[in-house]
């Protein structure tokens, strides 16, 4: 065995050193610090959200402004957020993020459906991952060219819009932040030998999966990694894996069992085999990297086509070819193009659509982690250009600050189809006039903002198109009801019973109309059926205590009123009604102690001190009575003159 020269001891020796890790080398390179903070203000300006910005009927409706879930951060809010899924879809860390917003900005916020306050949060996760993405690239030791083309790239590649504009998808940026964070951690770990971060990545993946079920993706990603950095494949590297790969099984089983629970599974499925599947998942595949480069016909909705086309055979094509690539990358020892394809791959091929699971196959959002590695490799195209021909510098660099500044243009001009839904879905109408379901949402914004002619035309037209959708008539139904014209409430309504007997809403919704008509019979009968198909229907529970006490009999409706606060205590107006009822029935003390249920629950609500004060009176203690008034005072409520000539 030789000795090593001193020239070679110094130099191994000058390499330990620079690969010894410090947090500290990052944030002394003020050029580079430079770069970052000018990549992070353009994006901020370019996604920054207009102060009248508006939730949408897209989820939105689900998992914020009619979200019982974030209400609650209690112990047992808490739990019911970790164990409950939002339309298929099992995210409790955003569902939290939502419910402390929620108790930051008051429900006024929530109820005014305002998404400026969460939009910008997103915007705020969407800077977090731009500086996680540039660090992982400075790890990677990614040439100057490179690192920032595929920085700005991710940064403002207008297919990030609808990650960060539309408020339900703070998913996508969240969990994006754990990912890239254990990402980081995981390449740290590799290029410095430390153990402690591979636990650090290990636990940054746990919030990743709950943010949203594309992060088990994460250890595949990691093989990618592996094979950048010249690890042999042994043992050892898939041991150390196990953990990671148990975290996503999990959550994966997890996921399944949430989307098969409400259905999203089996949606379309019976119209396609699993070979027209198998072409929709390669068709997704070209689609996604096409628009990489050329990011056209960006909307909310991709409907799935009545019948595959000739696109969908010859996507095979693009599939073969960038596999082909992949095998050849791997076998030339292409080692960052393998990283970045595989990355790309491994971060879509969940959402290829070969098992449905959604209204539409393919959807912008769904590559705001994975197109990271296509943009590598367009970053090391830039970088190798000019390396081999440095005449072309200029010019090159020139083409890829015009080519950043379109799409930055494109992505800012795009996040105005997320101001409201009506400009949501007139942007996808404009694409897809034959589909019917952005007919059916525009509609309900129409009806819900009082334009109600604009509503009916909608709605009359996702009902031509498609006139066997008993969603549609159910949503013109509503507009009638809200209208009063209860005879075609009541025809639309059952039009939708007809066509889906089993849903209890429909039952509920008949019933009020019925109960608008007058015919108190047959709305009590309706919100019967209702009840026997679902008896924790909340609004059915809440119609037939209504009907009940119109009829005269309280307490039938006292018992509908007990079962629905059993379901949902935290209903202030229903602890009122309870406490009517009972006081009609002469029972005053659990009148009291159903008012003192209400003010332990909204100890602000000067309304509920009155109505104490007058139940201390009915049970004979006017002291009590009087300091629930001038409580009640105190709280700015403005006191019966009665009850005031009274406690005098």
């Amino acid at each position: 065995m030789s000795k090593k020269t001193p020239k070679q001891a110094k130099s191994q020796s000058s390499q330990k050193s620079r690969d010894t890790y410090s947090a500290k080398n990052f944030w002394t390179d003020r050029t580079r610090l430079l770069i970052l903070l000018g990549i992070l203000v353009i994006s901020a300006i370019a996604y920054w959200p207009a102060r009248d910005t508006q939730l949408v009927n897209w989820d939105d409706d689900r998992n914020i402004y009619d979200n019982p879930l974030i209400e609650d951060l209690s112990f047992n809010g808490l739990k019911e957020i970790f164990t409950e899924d939002i339309i298929g879809n099992y995210n409790p860390l955003t569902i939290l993020s939502f419910a402390i917003e929620r108790k930051i900005y008051g429900a006024e916020v929530i109820s005014a459906k305002k998404a400026y306050p969460f939009v910008v949060v997103n915007v705020l996760l969407h800077l977090l991952c731009i500086y996680l993405v540039f660090r992982i690239g400075i790890e990677m030791k990614l040439k100057q060219w490179a690192l920032l083309f595929s920085t700005v790239l991710f940064a403002l590649h207008p297919m990030r819009v609808e990650s960060i504009s539309w408020a339900t998808e703070r998913k996508d940026v969240l969990y994006g932040a754990f990912f890239f964070a254990s990402l980081l951690y995981y390449v740290l770990r590799l290029r410095y030998k430390e153990e402690r971060f591979l636990y650090i990545a290990l636990a940054l993946m746990i919030p990743a999966c709950l943010a949203k079920i594309q992060a088990v993706s994460l250890p595949l990603a990691m093989l990618a990694f592996d094979f950048y950095f010249r690890r042999k494949i042994r043992l050892k590297l898939l041991i150390e894996k196990i953990p990671f790969f148990a975290l996503s099984i999990a959550t994966g089983l997890v996921g399944v069992y949430m989307l098969k629970k409400f259905g999203s599974l089996e949606q379309t499925t019976t119209s396609y085999g699993f070979g027209q599947r198998l072409l929709i998942g390669s068709y997704s595949l070209v689609v996604y990297l096409i628009k990489s480069i050329v990011p056209y016909e960006m909307v909310a909705l991709y409907p799935y086509p009545p019948r595959l086309g000739w696109q969908f055979p010859a996507s095979l094509i693009g599939s073969l070819a960038f596999f082909g690539l992949s095998v050849l990358a791997f076998l030339r020892r292409w080692r960052l193009v393998f990283c970045g394809l595989t990355f790309f791959f491994v971060n879509v091929v969940f959402l290829l659509q070969i098992l449905a699971a959604g209204q539409g196959f393919i959807a912008d959002r769904f590559t705001y982690v994975a197109y990271l590695g296509l943009f590598w490799i367009y970053g090391l195209v830039l970088q190798t250009v000019i390396d081999l021909k440095p005449s072309f510098k200029i010019p090159l660099l020139v083409v890829a600050l015009c080519v950043s500044g379109v799409y930055g243009f494109l992505g800012f001009r795009q996040k105005a189809a997320w101001n409201n839904s009506q400009t949501l879905w007139t942007t996808v109408l404009k694409k897809y006039d034959r589909t019917p379901l952005p007919y059916r949402n525009r509609g309900n914004h129409f009806r819900d903002t009082g334009q109600n002619d604009l509503a009916l035309q909608d709605y009359s037209s996702a009902i031509r198109l498609e006139p066997n959708n008993h969603q549609h008539y159910n949503s013109r139904g509503k507009l009638y009801f809200t209208a009063k014209r209860h005879n075609e409430a009541i025809s639309d309504y059952s039009r939708a019973l007809e066509l889906s007997p089993g849903d209890a809403s429909y039952w509920a919704n008949r019933g009020a109309a019925y109960a608008q008509a007058g015919r108190l019979q047959e709305a009590l009968k309706d919100l019967n059926q209702c009840l026997s198909l679902d008896p924790n229907y909340l609004t059915g529970l809440l119609n037939r205590s209504l009907i009940h006490r119109q009829l005269g009999r309280p307490q039938d409706a006292l018992r509908d009123v007990t079962s629905y606060l059993g379901i949902n205590p935290r209903n202030i107006g229903m602890w009122i009604e309870k406490s009517n009822l009972l006081s009609q029935l002469g029972r005053h003390q659990q009148v009291l102690e159903s008012l003192n249920q209400a003010i332990a629950i909204s100890p602000s609500t000067g309304r509920l001190f009155a109505l104490r004060a007058q139940t201390m009176l009915n049970l004979g203690n006017a002291d009590a009575a009087r300091r629930d008034v001038q409580k009640a005072q105190s709280l700015g409520h403005q006191v019966n003159q009665n009850l005031l000539q009274r406690i005098r």
